[in-house]
């Protein structure tokens, strides 16, 4: 059971994180996904340090 706590944490911290960046304008490339996935729920600071596209 525990297990699958762990795996779910993993995919809504994925979701929030691809959901993140697309917010930021940030281009989701394939690179990014892979990173998303492996970091799980450490990936979501990292969000916040890529650069925008667009200057705010």
């Amino acid at each position: 059971m525990a297990a699958y706590l762990i795996v779910a944490t993993w995919l809504v911290s994925n979701i929030v994180c691809l959901y993140l960046v697309k917010r930021r304008n940030v281009e989701p490339g394939v690179v990014l996904r892979i990173v998303g996935a492996l970091l799980g729920p450490l990936a979501i600071p990292l969000v916040y340090t890529l650069k925008t596209k667009v200057k705010i």
